[in-house]
């Protein structure tokens, strides 16, 4: 029976510099010398290996002695691309200073008695556009005033037959299907005042959760708080525990598209790994790459296009 060339041990197929396109021709014995030969070389990423055909596979060796599969090296000119622009840009924009902003306001709001309401009608408010924080931010603070009609401690002063009424009226024209997230943040409400009172003995309750997934779990009993907002809450408190997450949003799969990544077929989990290789070789938490993406988007993606 032939055997299977021993691909490592084969010189002629690792290229001293850049990239090889390897051919595998499966119409051919195992054994014989052109069985898996080297197509061609490129000295940078750059190029597409050839379409699929059901004679021949095709992979990809570098002269650090790596292999790529046809989907590993989908993959990996999407994390170079993507890493190399966001390196361009942490190199040319006030992107540390940017950051350092966003911890220490996050830090603030975390001393909030009222936090997890200020979060939750936050997140309402963005969801489908981050236009929405209008609604009770300006200048990057949380606007009391505008804050004041949304306060858990105003809503308990409505009448709770008119309660929802009330909130329609207050996000009408602020935020995006403002019926429905009317709804939900009077679902909301009800969640804190029935099972912790008010939003202090909620934030007591949050404190107490050790690990990210309690503290995504705790995040996740109100509506409309999913995945990506029960990271991205603590994430903009700029909890410990959260440091190595990712809130994958519209914006952030914007990038990623521009990228050549494939959004469309990975689950939450497995774009968050992603980028948090992409941090890792940045050398950076995986919340600095979810701000720097999200506060830089036209820069990084302007250099990938």
């Amino acid at each position: 029976m032939a055997g299977y060339p021993n691909l490592p041990e084969m010189d002629e197929l690792w290229p001293d510099k850049g990239f090889a396109v390897i051919i595998e021709d499966d119409m051919k014995p195992p054994d014989s010398d052109d069985f898996v030969t080297m197509l061609s070389q490129f000295d940078s990423p750059d190029f597409k290996l050839p379409s699929k055909h059901e004679s021949y596979s095709y992979w990809v060796h570098d002269e650090d002695g790596n292999r790529y599969e046809r989907e590993e090296w989908r993959l990996y000119k999407s994390k170079r691309k993507l890493t190399e622009a966001v390196r361009t840009v942490l190199k040319n924009k006030p992107v540390e200073e940017q950051l350092e902003k966003l911890k220490q306001k996050g830090k603030r709001r975390a001393k909030r008695d009222d936090v997890i309401w200020v979060e939750i009608v936050l997140s309402l408010c963005t969801l489908g556009g981050s236009w929405g924080a209008e609604t009770v931010i300006e200048e990057g603070q949380i606007n009391e005033y505008k804050y004041g009609s949304l306060s858990f401690e105003t809503l308990q002063e409505i009448d709770q037959d008119l309660l929802n009424q009330y909130l329609e009226s207050r996000l009408s024209g602020n935020v995006r299907m403002h019926p429905t997230k009317a709804e939900a943040i009077e679902e909301n409400f009800n969640i804190i005042k029935e099972k912790y009172g008010d939003p202090t003995n909620a934030k007591q309750v949050f404190q107490q959760k050790e690990t990210p997934e309690e503290i995504m779990k705790f995040l996740k009993q109100f509506h409309w708080i999913g995945d990506k907002y029960a990271r991205n809450i603590p994430m903009d408190l700029y909890l410990d525990e959260f440091h190595n997450y990712i809130a994958v949003d519209s914006r952030i799969k914007g990038i990623l598209e521009t990228a050549d990544y494939p959004v469309e077929e990975r689950e939450y989990t497995e774009i968050e790994g992603f980028l948090r290789e992409v941090a890792s070789e940045l050398g950076i938490t995986a919340w600095e790459l979810d701000r720097t993406l999200y506060n830089f988007e036209d820069s990084i993606s302007s250099r990938m296009s």
